[in-house]
């Protein structure tokens, strides 16, 4: 089967009726139950992290990010704002509905992208639901995170990259452009698929496959698709006027480069990248992807398609293999993404030969997919008898990170809402809060500001190092901690524990 339809690769359709293959109706069904999905299982309040500090500076109105430009992810932050305009939710729970949003459509694009592979429906949904239901893709769609959008823009990239070698039509060129532009606007990841998007449309204007006004129409595009983030560049370099500084945020951060340009994974990493590969893929789909990694590869007549591919997908996982960061499992979405798109080529090649055998494995397949959500409910329970974060546990206040890090839906987890709203209510009449972990901290504004609480004071333990002066006029503090069993008081106050926070008082 696989065999007969990989000609659609090199051979035009100009029609392409056959090669459509009714995609729309799965295409919005997907979409449909991936939306449903993400949305009943996402967090609905304040959250920790990078997550906070998205839903604030996006409720807040800045687009900004202090820790540099590569943080910002306009794109982002404008489908926040947009989220947030109606005021018919919680502005927590509808700047995660992006997250949710994007998550949803990464899933319909690669069922769409499958099928215009293999012309079957039943590999494109076991690519699609392996997508949706892996660990890491499930846990940052029900999160206010960036991720899921990326993906849904490369999915969708893939997708025209690939209709572009079905039938050669210069608008799946335009864009497949444009959403990488688009990409790019929302996550400088993106800009790993840049050279791959780049070389396929030299090498069809080197064959005159496309004209030299599509590519110069296409590059324009994409221009345009990155000037949420490149006019935000521009704009700084020129209040700044320090160009190299400008440059350095926008590529790295203010502190990340080290960790970008890491030469070579630790053992540490390469451990984690597996436990990852593992957990969000307790089923067939790798061993499906691997078959579909030789398939591409064996082809004697490979499109541009299928080295692109396989290029992107090498990019990817090089990247965020070697990426020294502590949240590094997060950046692995694109590899994930490309590698559900190939498990469904490998699918369509094992059950495309009529057998009672390879009947049989892909109703496997299918069964274990459906049994995956069971191994997520128990990881937390095994892991913690294993004893697997030992040593590195944060233990933030009222946080199970067992649960917080390997369970995928995040409507059980409340920690950070229940902190922010107790130490605001423990905060009392022109109390002060002192967060040890900055990280608490976007949390604790966001319900001080959904409060109307402006008369608490909301500090970082490194700040009030800074100014010691902070504490003068203060008879009252909560404490948040880092860790809720080995916080760092400050001394000269008589500090009463309540629950996970402490409340200090002279």
């Amino acid at each position: 089967m696989i065999n007969t339809t990989s000609r659609h690769f090199e051979d035009h359709d100009p029609s392409g009726n056959a090669a459509r293959t009714h995609v729309l109706p799965g295409w919005c069904l997907l979409f449909a139950a991936g939306f449903a999905l993400y949305a009943m299982t996402a967090d609905r309040g304040a959250q920790w992290q990078d997550s906070g500090e998205h839903i604030w500076r996006i409720l807040t109105g800045h687009v900004l990010n202090a820790r540099g430009l590569a943080l910002s992810h306009p794109l982002h932050y404008d489908l926040g704002r947009l989220a947030i305009w109606p005021g018919l939710l919680a502005p927590a729970f509808a700047v995660t509905l992006v997250s949710v949003f994007g998550g949803a459509l990464a899933v319909a694009n690669t069922y769409g992208a499958i099928v215009t592979c293999t012309r079957r429906h039943a590999p494109a949904l076991f690519g699609a639901c392996s997508l949706a239901l892996a660990h890491t893709v499930w846990q940052l769609a029900t999160r206010a995170e960036t991720y899921t959008l990326g993906i849904a823009l490369l999915s969708g990239e893939i997708w025209a990259m690939l209709l572009l070698a079905r039938d050669g039509r210069a608008r799946w060129a335009l864009i497949m452009l444009t959403l990488n532009g688009l990409g790019i606007a929302n996550h400088m990841q993106a800009s790993l698929t840049t050279p791959v998007v780049f070389a396929v449309v030299g090498y069809l204007a080197y064959r005159r496959r496309l004209t030299m006004r599509t590519v110069v129409l296409g590059l324009a595009l994409w221009v345009i698709g990155t000037l949420p983030y490149t006019a935000l560049v521009c704009s700084q370099m020129i209040q700044t006027g320090d160009v190299p500084a400008t440059i350095s945020s926008a590529l790295f951060g203010k502190r990340f480069a080290p960790a970008v340009l890491n030469a070579s994974p630790s053992t540490r990493q390469l451990a984690v990248t597996a436990a990852f590969f593992l957990l969000s893929f307790p089923n067939l789909l790798l061993p499906a992807a691997v078959i579909g990694i030789v398939q591409f590869w064996r082809r004697r007549r490979k499109s541009f398609a299928h080295v692109a591919i396989l290029a992107a997908l090498v990019l990817h996982a090089a990247f965020a293999v070697r990426y020294d960061v502590v949240d590094q499992y997060t950046f692995f979405l694109p590899t994930y993404t490309l590698l559900c798109l190939l498990g469904g080529i490998g699918y369509a090649h094992v059950t495309g030969v009529a057998s009672r055998r390879r009947r049989a494995i892909g109703i496997l397949a299918f069964v274990l997919l459906a049994m995956t959500p069971l191994v997520y409910a128990v990881a937390p329970t095994v892991a913690r008898r294993l004893g697997v974060l030992e040593g590195i546990a944060r233990d933030k206040p009222y946080r199970d990170d067992y649960a917080y890090l390997l369970t995928p839906w995040s409507v059980s987890e409340t920690s950070a809402e229940r902190m922010s709203t107790e130490a605001i209510k423990l905060a009392g009449k022109d109390g002060l809060i002192i967060a040890e972990d900055g990280m608490a901290k976007p949390a604790l504004l966001y319900h001080r500001r959904l409060s109307h609480r402006p008369d608490v004071d909301i500090v970082t333990a490194h700040e009030l190092d800074e100014n010691p002066g902070i504490l003068k006029g203060h008879h009252q503090a909560v404490y948040v901690p880092r860790d809720r069993d080995r916080p760092h008081l400050p001394p000269a106050w008589q500090w009463t524990r309540h629950g996970d926070l402490y409340v200090g008082t002279r």
